[in-house]
């Protein structure tokens, strides 16, 4: 048994950080302005080759930040190529495309998911021990005119954190960018004390929850007096 741990760790330890990369990690579709299509860039990282595989499927986020992610409509989209053998090193785009309605009231949010494939290229070596790697990158159907509009929905205390529930009203997502909380126009908390809340995303229409230990307020805000400084 401890020879067999052994082999996974030696395994795990001679595999690359990430055996391939995916680049952007987010893009838009930008509805009228003669951009249906976007781009992605996958880079084997390997002196191997790999077999992976793109799809789409629908980012519906909880109110935790947790998502699910059902499968989309395959008329709304075309994923070209959606599989791909990639040589050692060897960089391969693969386009995503909106065939969608054009009339779309708020942004629409998806993941673009690459997954490698269990394909093994050397038999002769074959070990056994399967190590997949996949990538979830984001992709959005929007208008330049869409925005996003960040309300504090409330603020409660549960046992030992402050919770904040934060509705987004807006039209488009929201990152959380370098988020500093105020209150009464003074900084109350700076990034550095948000962890977990600032950079998060919060996606057209949804509210998020995030948890604050108590112990950072002396004591905790009303509701009306908070604005949350962001990027």
């Amino acid at each position: 048994m401890k020879n067999i741990f052994k082999i996974i760790l030696a395994t795990l330890i001679a595999l690359p950080l990430y055996a391939f990369r995916l680049s952007p990690l987010s893009d838009s579709i930008i509805i009228g302005k003669d951009k249906n299509t976007v781009v992605y860039q996958v880079t084997n990282n390997t002196d191997k080759p790999m077999a992976i595989e793109a799809s789409l499927v629908k980012r519906e986020m909880n109110i935790d930040g947790s998502e699910k992610l059902p499968a989309v409509d395959d008329k709304n989209f075309i994923i070209y190529p959606n599989q791909i053998i990639l040589k050692p090193s060897e960089k391969r785009g693969i386009k995503v495309t909106w065939l969608g309605q054009n009339d779309i009231k708020s942004e629409l949010s998806y993941r673009l998911k690459i997954e490698q494939l269990p394909i093994d290229f050397d038999k002769k070596k074959k070990t056994g021990i399967k190590i997949i790697m996949k990538y979830l990158g984001a992709l959005y159907i929007s208008k330049e005119e869409f925005k996003s509009d960040i309300h504090v929905d409330s603020i409660s205390v549960e046992k030992d954190e402050v919770v904040f529930t934060i509705e987004n009203r807006g039209t488009s997502h929201q990152l959380l960018k370098s988020l500093k909380l105020k209150v009464k126009e003074k900084v109350l908390l700076e990034t550095e004390s948000l962890k977990g809340f600032a950079g998060e995303n919060v996606l057209a229409k949804k509210k998020r929850q995030f948890r604050l230990k108590k112990s950072l307020f002396k004591e905790v805000p009303k509701v009306n007096e908070v604005v949350l400084d962001y990027e």
